[in-house]
This record gives C-alpha cells, sequence and structure tokens, in this order.
C-alpha cells in the first residue's frame, strides 16, 4: 500500500485542488495507519473493506477519532478506488502490480 499510495501522491495528487491535495493525504495516512504500509494492494479482501466500514463508522479509524457520516465514508472508499482504478489504468509494470482486480 505504501509504495501505490506514495506513487499516487507523486504523480496524481499534485495536480488536483489544494483542497483535494490534503484530504488526499489525509486519506493516505488513514488508510496507511489501517492496513499497513506493507500491505499488498492484491490480498485485500472484502472482509478488509467492510472492516475499514465499521471502524471508521465507529471513529476508530480518520483523523477526528469520532464516527463519520456516510458522506465521509463515500468519500474514503471513492478515493480508495481512484487510486485502485489509476493503477490499473496506468499500464506501467509496477502499478500494475498493485491493482486488486476487484471494484
Amino acid at each position: 500500500m505504501g509504495r501505490l499510495l506514495d506513487i499516487y501522491a507523486e504523480e496524481v495528487t499534485p495536480a488536483k485542488a489544494e483542497a483535494s491535495q490534503r484530504s488526499d493525504r489525509a486519506a493516505t495516512r488513514m488508510f496507511l495507519r489501517f492496513f499497513g504500509r506493507d500491505r499488498k494492494p492484491a490480498t485485500l479482501s472484502q472482509r478488509d473493506w467492510d472492516r475499514f466500514i465499521r471502524a471508521r463508522r465507529a471513529g476508530r479509524v480518520g483523523p477526528s477519532g469520532k464516527p463519520v457520516s456516510d458522506a465521509t465514508l463515500e468519500h474514503d472508499l471513492k478515493f480508495l478506488i481512484a487510486v485502485f482504478n489509476w493503477a490499473a489504468r496506468s499500464k506501467t509494470s509496477e502499478a500494475a502490480c498493485f491493482s486488486t482486480g476487484t471494484r
């Protein structure tokens, strides 16, 4: 996860508006803390996805430490999906190995 999110932060995030860049950085920190920097994205499962949703809704994950709304959770998950979709489309051998083939 760490290398994938690092590459995304280098290649995609800088082209976004400042508020979106801040959001990307916060989401990156949150997902790395939750899944771990060394986690291989291709190993993420439905159970991991569901576990993240439960933890985020309960406030056990994220910068505020408080439960979040469905809209916030949706925003978080859309970021992760965007990262995976970008990796699958980027066609480089390094990024291609990050694709989960899901979602």
